[in-house]
């Protein structure tokens, strides 16, 4: 509550001037710190009490020590804002200081700071996410969350309350290659209101080709492309988004024994398949989160690695909450 001074001098001067600036004051700390609907109203509250008393007192008083036009000067002076904008009235002054600070507050619960202390629009706040009530995840170690103590699935089960069926497994690759792969687990989803493909560097891991053809299963273009198209198949008008691999520099012993600029037995790179794979996203229009070509991650700086992705190849926690606030990003772009 703010204790404004009723008692105000019965003359004009210094004494009158120095409460009025106090009053004024205690409105603009009481507005800076405001927080709340109750603190609001609270304020409108004090300032409905308190505006006639305070005018009928400046208007009734007589004999000052101040001439007419220093009065009248002092008056115009507290009619403008914490912004450098005049207003007709000290109501209206009062009026604007409360919507910039109402404003501020809007805007600063819009906001999401990561532990690591990146800034960003908390977009899952404004995004039709929220309303989903079925989520699959499918992907490899990543969105499996190893060596974290809670991965982007886990964020997004909290934020949402939704049903999330993360399906993702270490070491697989998207290729339909061995027993468990993305595409199998693709062929796993049913009912689903929102998919999230993350990954995979599995298949340049394996040294796995490319390929070029959409319907080729056993290669990566062609395993991500069906993997699209059997997530709409099986999941009726489900909003699907990918993530991709991450830049890695994974360190063992002290010394970094793999760098996604390294090229596997085919000549290929890692960005070699970041690239189809956004390729392919372009084809179907399907959204994604590029955590490839981004600043965000850079496991090669030891900075980055002791907050976010100590082995420089799995992000912890705080890596993953980087993740989430990329994905739900990209998600608001495209689908609201």
């Amino acid at each position: 509550m703010i204790e404004l001074n009723k008692d105000l001098p019965t003359s004009l001067g210094g004494e009158f001037r120095d409460a009025l600036d106090s009053n004024f004051t205690k409105i603009e700390d009481a507005l800076n710190n405001f927080q709340s609907d109750s603190n609001m109203k609270e304020i409108e509250q004090k300032i409905k009490e308190n505006n006639e008393e305070m005018y009928k007192e400046i208007r009734s008083l007589i004999a000052p020590e101040m001439s007419p036009l220093e009065v009248t000067e002092q008056v115009e002076q507290a009619k403008t804002d914490s912004k450098n904008v005049k207003h007709a009235t000290l109501s209206e002054r009062i009026a604007a200081e409360t919507a910039y600070s109402q404003n501020s507050n809007e805007l600063n619960q819009l906001l999401n700071i990561t532990d690591s202390g990146h800034i960003s629009v908390d977009f899952i706040k404004k995004s039709n996410l929220l309303n989903a009530k079925k989520i699959a995840i499918l992907g490899d170690s990543v969105a499996h969350g190893l060596r974290a103590q809670y991965s982007f699935g886990d964020i997004l089960k909290e934020r949402t309350g939704a049903e999330v069926i993360n399906l993702s497994v270490s070491g697989v690759n998207m290729s339909n290659n061995g027993n468990n792969n993305i595409y199998q687990q693709a062929l796993k989803t049913s009912g689903n209101d929102v998919v999230i493909v993350q990954g995979t560097d599995d298949d340049w891991c394996n040294s796995i080709d490319v390929g070029t053809d959409e319907k080729d299963i056993t290669k990566f273009y062609g395993g991500f492309y069906q993997v699209i198209q059997q997530l709409r198949m099986r999941n009726k008008g489900c909003k699907i988004i990918v993530m991709t691999a991450t830049r890695q520099a994974k360190i063992t012993n002290g010394k970094i024994v793999r760098r996604d600029t390294d090229k596997n037995k085919l000549g290929l790179t890692l960005a070699d398949y970041v690239d189809a794979q956004k390729e392919v996203c372009t084809l179907l229009s399907v959204p994604y989160a590029d955590m490839f070509y981004t600043d965000l991650f850079d496991p090669y700086n030891p900075a980055f690695r002791k907050m976010c992705m100590s082995e420089g190849l799995h992000p912890n926690e705080i890596g993953h909450q980087i993740i989430f606030q990329e994905i739900c990003r990209n998600y608001f772009y495209y689908y609201g």
